[in-house]
């Protein structure tokens, strides 16, 4: 599993795209899943300032995983980068 953690940043800001992948496996593709470190992980300073921003599709596409479409962020210094969407791909087999 590919995924993306928009925590550090303002997501309407950056097109809702993150600057940190990781990348989680399974062997049997049900249980035991291992998350690994990210791919790529640009994390600058915290802050301690929680701020917010709103998705458009949170609760439109998912009501009943998102109660809101609002979501938050912890400031980072300096502004994170956005690298846009992140996909797998397969070497021999390996992704």
């Amino acid at each position: 599993m590919i995924y993306e953690d928009w925590s550090p940043i303002h997501a309407n800001s950056h097109s809702f795209d993150s600057p940190l992948a990781g990348h989680a496996v399974s062997k049997d593709e049900k249980g035991d899943v291992k998350i690994l470190a990210p791919a790529v992980d640009e994390r600058t300073n915290l802050t301690g300032v929680i701020k917010t921003y709103k998705h458009p599709h949170w609760v439109v596409e998912s009501p009943e995983r998102f109660k809101s479409d609002i979501g938050e962020y912890e400031v980072h210094l300096s502004e994170q980068n956005a690298y846009g969407d992140w996909a797998s791909i397969c070497i021999d087999g390996q992704y």
